[in-house]
């Protein structure tokens, strides 16, 4: 299995509220019973390379993938037209030819949000998520946001600037607060929340305690956990990546990590209020 991998990733590396916004893609309507299935794509490292974009839209096409979600946009869109008309062409490509139904902008602060936002207007309303991803619970990484208030502050502005578009923003939700919760549940369409275990069967018991600051789910309101299956190119590093290793497939394997983690979601006293809509996988460096 690991050879298959191995040859699967040399294979791809040659060969996107309650307050009103709604998705430009009228096909797009969550479920717990039929759940959409997201992929971080590091796009400045596959844009303008056809083999590279060719072997992200096979992938996407053969496991299902219907929310590709883009970091990186930001040094595209400050890059130069020809980048730009690539973005957008490959945009429309996944759309139309290869099963994606959403397509989603990662951005760190309010200057980002606004070249996307500027961008998908002038696009015809493309892109349908914009995620803030921010850690400002992490001294590390929280230079754009050092304060929760800085965090709520910039969601906010993206809320009300967000046009046609989701917000969606990254949480790993075990360093958020109740309170916190409560004023960040209402700037938000989607809530992607880190379930980044070694095996799916712990997926859900890693991220139970807190689902219920965010509850309840509804029309308007989704909640993906995120798998993590490593940062370096090749599905068996880190996190689930080893124990993808051991499935027949990749398909197979996020198969039975979402049926795994839905289960145990369903066996809990927060299915009541809770649903999964869909899974998001962080792999972003691929292809």
């Amino acid at each position: 299995m690991r050879n298959y991998l191995i040859f699967l990733s040399i294979a791809l590396v040659s060969c996107f509220s309650c307050g009103g916004s709604s998705s430009t893609n009228s096909s797009y309507s969550p479920s717990s019973t039929n759940p959409e299935r997201g992929l971080y794509i590091n796009i400045d490292e596959v844009l303008g390379d056809t083999t590279k974009e060719q072997a992200l839209l096979n992938f996407v096409q053969k496991n299902k993938i219907t929310y590709l979600l883009f970091y990186g946009v930001r040094s595209v869109l400050n890059s130069s037209a020809s980048q730009k008309e690539a973005l957008t062409l490959l945009v429309q490509k996944a759309k139309a030819d290869y099963g994606v139904i959403q397509i989603g902008a990662s951005v760190g602060g309010t200057e980002s949000a606004q070249k996307v936002i500027d961008y998908n207007s002038s696009i015809g309303n493309k892109i349908d998520v914009i995620n803030y991803e921010c850690e400002y619970w992490n001294s590390n990484t929280n230079e754009d946001c050092p304060t929760f208030n800085d965090y709520k502050t910039a969601l906010t502005w993206i809320k009300n600037n967000a046009g046609t578009m989701l917000v969606e923003a990254y949480l790993t939700i075990d360093r958020s607060t109740a309170a916190e919760a409560a004023q960040i549940r209402p700037l938000l369409n989607r809530l992607l929340v880190a379930a980044y275990v070694e095996d799916p069967a712990d997926a859900f018991n890693s991220i139970r305690s807190w689902l219920s600051n965010f509850a309840p789910t509804n029309d308007s309101f989704e909640i993906w956990p995120i798998f993590n299956v490593g940062a370096t190119p090749t599905w068996y590093d880190d996190f689930m990546g080893n124990w993808i290793a051991e499935q027949p497939s990749i398909k197979e394997a996020m198969d039975t990590a979402e049926a795994t983690i839905k289960s145990d979601l369903e066996a809990s006293f927060l299915s009541e209020n809770i649903n999964f809509t869909g899974y998001q996988y962080y792999k972003y460096s691929l292809f």
